[in-house]
C-alpha cells in the first residue's frame, strides 16, 4: 500500500485553484465551483470572471461552521489528530469516494446528508403532484443521518405547507409538525437560505403575514435566483399584492430553465386567470398537461378559465364533462362543482345551484380546504352576497390558496365595489398595519 502523504494547513494558508479548494474540502472542484455559485463558498477571485481563484482556509473553516460543519471536528470523530490533515493517498477516504459523490464533510453519515438534500432540491425543479411526498422522506431520512442540519428541518416545513396549500387538504396535526421543524431549523440555523424560505412559507400561509413573507422570500431570492420554493412562495406574495405582471415575470424566468416543476407552471396558468385572460390559460393549461402535468389543481384552474360570463350556460355542458371523470381522481376537491353551480345559478337554473350548494355539504365535514370558495362561487351566482362574503371570509381563515387571489380575481368583480368587500378586504391575510408589519418582518 504506498504511504499516505500528509498536507498540513495553518489557518492563514491560502488555496490557490479549484483544485486545492475542492481537495481541502474533500469534493471535486466541480461541487465546489457548485457550492461557490449556490452557497456562498468564500472564493475570491483575480482579474475576471474567467480569472484564476484562491481562498484561505480559515475563511472556508468558518463556513462550514456557518453550515453545521467542522473538517476537524469530524477527523477527530474519525480518532485524526485535532490537527487538520488532508491526505491525498488514504485508503479509508479512498473506499468513501469510490461509493458516493465526495461532499464537504469527512464522514460517510454527512455526505449522506449532503447528498439527499441535493437530491430534494433537484426534486423541486421537475416537481410533479406525487413528489411532495417523496421530498418529504428525503428530508427525514436526511435528519435521521445529521440530526444537527438546519436545512434538512427546514425542508420538511416547507414540504408540509406546500403540500397541503396545492393539495388543498390540511390538518392541525401537519401545521403543528411544520412549525415545529421550523423552530428547530431556526435554533440550528436561523440565516440558512432553506430556513428563511421555511419562515416565509410559515408567514404566507399559516400566520397570514404577508408583508414578512414577501421580506424572507426577497432575502432567499437575493442569494439563489433559481430555488423553486422561493421562487414559487414570492410568485404567490406577488399575487397578493395584485402585482400579477410580477408573479409571471418571475415564473417566467423560471419555468424557461424548469419548465417540469408543476407548482411554478400551475402558478403560471393561475396568474393568466386572474389577469383576465381565461383563453390564455386554457391555452397554457393545455400546454402543460402536454409536457404530462396532471392533477386536480389543474383541473380546478380549468374549470374556472370554462366559465363563460357572457354566456354561462354554454359552460355548463364542459364542466359536466370535467366533473364526471374529476370524483374518480380527485374525489377531496370542490371547485369544478363549485364554477358548475355558479353557471347553474347565472343561467337560471336554480334549483340544480342549489343543489349543487347542498352537496358541498358533505365536502366541509372533511379536509378540502377549497369547499369554502367553492361555496363563495355559488352564492356568487346566486347573487347572494351576504352570503358569498361568509364564505370567502370562511376560505381567507382557512388559509386556501384561491385567498391569496381575492384581490384581483374575476370572479369577484362584482363584489369589490360593495362596502361588504372593501370592509372584508382589509383584513385578508390578517395583516397588521402595512408599514408597521413590513418593518418589523424585514428587521427579523
Amino acid at each position: 500500500m504506498a504511504q499516505a502523504t500528509t498536507l498540513r494547513f495553518s489557518p492563514q494558508s491560502r488555496l490557490d485553484s479549484w483544485k486545492s479548494v475542492a481537495g481541502y474540502l474533500g469534493c471535486s472542484p466541480r461541487t465546489a465551483q457548485r457550492w461557490f455559485s449556490e452557497y456562498s463558498l468564500p472564493v475570491r477571485r483575480v482579474g475576471s470572471g474567467s480569472g484564476r481563484v484562491f481562498a484561505y482556509v480559515d475563511e472556508v473553516d468558518a463556513w462550514l461552521r456557518s453550515r453545521g460543519h467542522s473538517l476537524v471536528a469530524n477527523r477527530a470523530a474519525l480518532g485524526a489528530s485535532a490537527v487538520l490533515e488532508m491526505r491525498a493517498i488514504d485508503a479509508e477516504m479512498t473506499s468513501i469516494q469510490a461509493s458516493e459523490a465526495r461532499l464537504p464533510f469527512a464522514t460517510a453519515r454527512f455526505d449522506r446528508t449532503c447528498e439527499l438534500l441535493a437530491i430534494a432540491e433537484k426534486m423541486w425543479n421537475t416537481l410533479s403532484a406525487l413528489d411532495l411526498g417523496a421530498i418529504t422522506r428525503l428530508y427525514r431520512e436526511a435528519i435521521d443521518s445529521n440530526p444537527e442540519d438546519a436545512g434538512a428541518f427546514a425542508g420538511i416545513t416547507i414540504a408540509l405547507i406546500a403540500g397541503g396549500l396545492f393539495d388543498n387538504v390540511t390538518t392541525s396535526s401537519t401545521n403543528a409538525a411544520a412549525r415545529f421543524a421550523l423552530r428547530q431549523a431556526t435554533e440550528l440555523d436561523s440565516a440558512h437560505a432553506e430556513v428563511r424560505t421555511a419562515n416565509a412559507w410559515v408567514r404566507l400561509v399559516l400566520d397570514r403575514d404577508w408583508n414578512g413573507a414577501r421580506c424572507d422570500f426577497d432575502a432567499v431570492l437575493g442569494q439563489r435566483r433559481s430555488f423553486a420554493p422561493a421562487v414559487v412562495g414570492r410568485a404567490l406574495s406577488h399575487i397578493t399584492d395584485g402585482k400579477l405582471d410580477d408573479a409571471a415575470a418571475l415564473l417566467l424566468d423560471f419555468t424557461a430553465q424548469f419548465p417540469l416543476s408543476a407548482p411554478s407552471m400551475i402558478v403560471r396558468c393561475w396568474v393568466e386567470y386572474l389577469a383576465g385572460d381565461a383563453a390564455a390559460a386554457r391555452y397554457l393549461i393545455a400546454q402543460v398537461r402536454r409536457a404530462g402535468i396532471s392533477g386536480s389543481l389543474l383541473d380546478a384552474l380549468d374549470a374556472l378559465a370554462m366559465i363563460d360570463p357572457n354566456d354561462p350556460e354554454k359552460s355548463i355542458q364542459p364542466l359536466q364533462a370535467l366533473i364526471a371523470r374529476w370524483p374518480v381522481h380527485y374525489p377531496q376537491h370542490s371547485l369544478p362543482k363549485g364554477a358548475l353551480g355558479y353557471c347553474y345559478a347565472v343561467a337560471g337554473r336554480e334549483q340544480d345551484a342549489l343543489h349543487i350548494l347542498d352537496s358541498l355539504t358533505g365536502f366541509a365535514a372533511g379536509r378540502d380546504t377549497e369547499v369554502d370558495y367553492s361555496r363563495a362561487l355559488v352564492s356568487l351566482g346566486l347573487n347572494d352576497f351576504t352570503a358569498a362574503i361568509h364564505w370567502l371570509r370562511e376560505s381567507d381563515y382557512g388559509g386556501s390558496l384561491w385567498s391569496f387571489g381575492f384581490a384581483v380575481d374575476p370572479m369577484m368583480a362584482s363584489l369589490r365595489a360593495t362596502p361588504e368587500y372593501q370592509s372584508m378586504a382589509k383584513g385578508f391575510g390578517h395583516r397588521v398595519s402595512e408599514a408597521t408589519n413590513l418593518q418589523l418582518a424585514c428587521v427579523s
